[in-house]
């Protein structure tokens, strides 16, 4: 065998490699993180700062109008994406979702992208529109619409990240996304604060129509599926309490009930005529 003073120095050699490889590990970490905080930094500046443009953009055209930018289909998608994004800086705040920006934006942004094809008339006569009501239901709704946008996003990524953990080689995007608990925790909370929200907005919506048209509820077809919507997702959250539908069922659950809110949004406003039809 070896000396005993050269199997000492060999030993020795080796923990100090293992000590230099952990140290390089280290800074090599440390690296990244600095660049991924720079990466964040200027990514919150700049979504900031399009936000405050966004702002700027509501409120001019609100002013000119003299009412709130909700008059038609194009006011209500670009406040909307008003909103996605403000929800995004919201949740930018906390450790546990800020990862939720990199895939809500892209829903802002296709939307802004569908306000394009949209007439951007403002309608001014409609004396139905002279009310505060007006401008309290569509905020809640709109509120509504948001939150259940980013349910319906952790339902999606949590679809992802399970079929990921299953995999053998996940993508490497899959180490930013938090455990499953949390999605499914996340996706809890959006739908019960979006459908608490929904119904302040059918509640402010029936008063709106009750000084508006002398009744408190029309079955106007807006009317009649934001009811359904809302019936859904009542549906969703009884189903929620239940220890067998937790994670990939409510997951599901959370896409299908937002596909009822696009086509209660859009295909509605589109082809359905109604008392809604400028909104």
């Amino acid at each position: 065998g070896l000396p005993a003073w050269l199997s000492r120095a060999e030993r020795g050699a080796k923990r100090d490699c293992f000590a230099a490889e952990r140290g390089a590990k280290r800074d090599c970490s440390a690296t990244e993180r600095g660049a991924e905080g720079k990466v964040r930094s200027w990514g919150f500046f700049f979504l900031g700062f399009g936000f405050i443009l966004h702002s700027l953009h509501l409120f001019l055209r609100g002013w000119s109008a003299g009412i709130l930018p909700l008059t038609g289909l194009f006011e209500s998608i670009s406040f909307l994406s008003w909103v996605i994004v403000l929800l995004c800086l919201i949740l930018e705040t906390k450790k546990k979702t800020d990862f939720l920006r990199i895939f809500i934006l892209p829903v802002s942004l296709i939307l802004m992208c569908c306000g394009l094809f949209c007439s951007k008339d403002l309608i001014m006569s409609d004396p139905a529109l002279q009310s505060i009501w007006l401008g309290i239901h569509a905020c809640l709704a709109f509120l509504s619409y948001a939150v259940f946008t980013v349910a319906f996003i952790s339902g999606l990524i949590y679809l992802f990240q399970e079929k990921q953990i299953k995999s053998h080689h996940p993508a490497k995007i899959s180490k930013y996304i938090p455990p499953l608990e949390i999605l499914d925790t996340l996706n809890y909370h959006a739908i019960s604060t979006g459908f608490f929200l929904l119904t302040l907005g059918i509640i402010s919506g029936a008063v709106w129509a009750r000084t508006a048209w002398g009744s408190y509820w029309q079955w106007d077809p807006k009317e009649t599926w934001s009811l359904i919507t809302w019936l859904v997702y009542a549906v969703i959250l009884h189903l929620r309490l239940r220890a067998t539908f937790r994670g990939r069922k409510i997951a599901l659950l959370s896409i299908l009930g937002f596909g009822l809110v696009l086509f209660t949004f859009f295909w509605v406003n589109y082809f359905l005529e109604g008392l809604h039809s400028y909104l």
